[in-house]
């Protein structure tokens, strides 16, 4: 499987500089400020966000400071975003540990979010264009509408597949893809490159996302514990298969009705999960979407960033992580 340092290689100074920003604009000279940002833990991300937008800007020039600023405000709000769902989420282990809210509580965990959004649109603000501030305001709001929409079918208990890809696509899949498109923007690409980038992000980031949800039925590297979604009550498309189609249907419905679920009936349903064919079926669906990205980047320069983006979705595909 390719490794994420070998991957960044062609934007190496590029991702470099963008950890600089980052970095800079994730500590606050306010002691009390920074004590809590420091615990965010938010260093062992994959950087998956800011990877895609400075290959993508890599494929047609060597990624601007423009690009670097962008990537950087990409993962603050991916940042921002995770502090938020451990929030609503009730989460107390991310990475292997603990949560913000979970260690000052879910007053300071929205203050520190909402700190980190204001430099979000500082960076976007520093680079003078509208263009970029109206994108990312766009993502914004899909990701809200992808949470608002996760809350409803979960509190009402009526997730079907429609309502599962509806919310990854707005969650996760579109952040990629504005990730992509602003790269290439960014470099100065045409409107079809930019399509075909944007193509590719949606794709690999609907894959993306059912990989996490794989994960959480078979995943030993995660540092969350196995079934944390079924603890949730978030229904993934490994689940729905089964509530599709295994015989012992109505028996896991009948064990996701209680409102906190205990460690036999988390367990009592992986195994289910795993006996139902549902992690084979979402496999495949990864694969599906896994081939749909690499078809997107047939049309796009063939150089070091387009051999990289197309190692990323392998990446994507066969992580453990």
């Amino acid at each position: 499987m390719p490794n994420l340092q070998d991957i960044r290689e062609p934007i190496k100074h590029s991702f470099d500089a963008f950890e600089k920003v980052y970095a800079s604009y994730t500590g606050s000279t306010v002691a009390y400020v920074d004590s809590c940002l420091s615990k965010l833990g938010a260093d062992n991300g994959k950087r998956v966000r800011p990877l895609l937008l400075l290959l993508s800007a890599g494929l047609f020039s060597n990624p601007s400071e423009k690009a670097v600023k962008l990537a950087a405000a990409m993962e603050i709000l991916h940042i921002t975003s995770l502090v938020h769902d451990d929030i609503v989420d009730e989460s107390n282990v991310r990475h292997g540990q603990r949560t913000l809210n979970a260690l000052e509580g879910n007053k300071l965990a929205v203050l520190t979010g909402d700190y980190l959004f204001s430099q979000v649109l500082r960076l976007c603000s520093e680079t003078g264009d509208i263009a970029v501030v109206d994108d990312i305001a766009k993502l914004a709001q899909n990701m809200g509408e992808g949470e608002l929409i996760q809350q409803y079918v979960t509190n009402k208990r009526i997730a079907d597949e429609k309502d599962y890809f509806t919310v990854i696509e707005k969650k996760t899949a579109v952040f990629m893809s504005h990730c992509c498109r602003i790269g290439a923007y960014c470099a100065g690409a045409d409107s079809q490159s930019q399509s075909a980038l944007a193509q590719f992000g949606l794709s690999i980031g609907m894959a993306f996302q059912i990989k996490d949800d794989v994960l959480d039925f078979i995943g030993t590297e995660t540092g969350k514990p196995l079934g944390n979604d079924l603890r949730e009550h978030k229904t993934t498309l490994p689940l729905l298969y089964l509530l599709r189609n295994s015989a012992n249907a109505e028996a896991v419905r009948n064990r996701l009705s209680n409102d906190i679920l205990s460690d036999d009936d988390v367990d009592s349903i992986v195994a289910e999960v795993l006996k139902s064919g549902g992690i084979e079926y979402s496999l495949r669906k990864i694969e599906e979407y896994a081939k749909e990205a690499q078809k997107h980047l047939e049309t796009l320069p063939d150089n070091a960033c387009r051999h990289s983006l197309q190692r990323l979705s392998e990446f994507i595909v066969n992580r453990n992580y």
